[in-house]
């Protein structure tokens, strides 16, 4: 019960401090200044007063004034202060919220966009994995030759770039599909897979000889007999 009592009688505090200042916003700086000031001179000079006379000392009228007067010169100007800060804060906290709400936008925003961009990627990469297989169905069988021997050896050799190049672009497209997926959260690393690290870089040196040949360089990796199995993650 007491916290209750405690927790209303702050409420109503709030309230009506808020409410007050209200309407000492409505006067402005200045007004609210000497509105307070007086509501200050009005309620020490009668305490004094009545202190005054509840001791059986007497009391002076030029007392009064000059306690009044030592009132309005104290109070005034920290009053005055104090007001100008609190309109300063007001309007710190209306730009503080005016940002809140448009960082909230602009959050939202970029969400939607993440969402529409992972569900773009996942579609066009679902659109190019069936060309893409064709593609390296094709060149598999022109690179086996299960069609009958071709004439020029070098055909055999496009055809085996041919496949390498779409093994390439297969993969690229599967790492798209597994960002989408990291992003929704529905990767594991339990579904990971070793490969060997040598095979990646002669992959990926296959690529790259056409063009070294075409600008007149070579294209060459040396690696260590033993070389550690790296791992990738499949969904």
């Amino acid at each position: 019960m007491r916290r209750r009592s405690a927790k209303y009688l702050s409420r109503r505090l709030k309230g009506v401090l808020d409410q007050l200042d209200g309407e000492m916003a409505r006067l402005g700086r200045f007004g609210s200044t000497a509105a307070l000031t007086a509501m200050a001179v009005g309620a020490a000079v009668p305490l004094h007063f009545l202190v005054r006379t509840l001791e059986g000392l007497p009391v002076r009228p030029i007392a009064m004034v000059n306690l009044a007067f030592e009132i309005v010169l104290v109070a005034a100007p920290i009053i005055f202060y104090a007001r100008d800060v609190i309109a300063r804060l007001k309007t710190s906290r209306a730009i503080l919220d005016d940002m809140l709400r448009r960082l909230k936008g602009s959050v939202e925003q970029a969400q939607q966009a993440n969402r529409a961009k992972s569900a773009f990627l996942a579609n066009m990469s679902h659109e190019l994995r069936t060309p893409l297989n064709a593609n390296m169905g094709f060149s598999e069988i022109m690179m086996d030759q299960h069609l009958g021997p071709l004439d020029n050896p070098r055909y055999v050799t496009y055809s085996a770039d041919i496949h390498a190049s779409g093994r390439y672009l297969l993969g690229i497209i599967n790492d798209i599909l597994d960002l989408s997926k990291i992003e929704a959260g529905k990767m594991s690393l339990e579904s990971a897979e070793g490969f060997q690290l040598r095979q990646a870089v002669e992959g990926s040196l296959s690529i790259c000889r056409t063009l070294s040949e075409n600008s007149g360089r070579a294209s060459k990796a040396t690696c260590r007999r033993k070389i550690y199995t790296c791992w990738r993650l499949n969904a």
